[in-house]
């Protein structure tokens, strides 16, 4: 599964995972388990909050 933010969004993502994998492009930052936009690490709002949770495959996170 692909998840594709505007880098101009607030956004963070946590995700589980089994078995599976995440794949955090350019213009995500990691922080205590969960991956920031950039906008969302500089505290812009609204703040879109995915949960993902992934058994089997990878979820690759990207900016546009």
């Amino acid at each position: 599964m692909e998840i594709e933010i505007p880098a101009s969004t607030a956004a963070k993502v946590m995700a589980e995972t089994t078995l599976g994998s995440v794949d955090v492009g350019d213009g995500f930052t990691k922080k205590e388990g969960t991956c920031w936009t950039e906008a969302g690490m500089a505290g812009n709002e609204p703040l879109l909050t995915i949960h993902t949770g992934v058994r089997l495959g990878a979820l690759q996170l990207r900016t546009s």
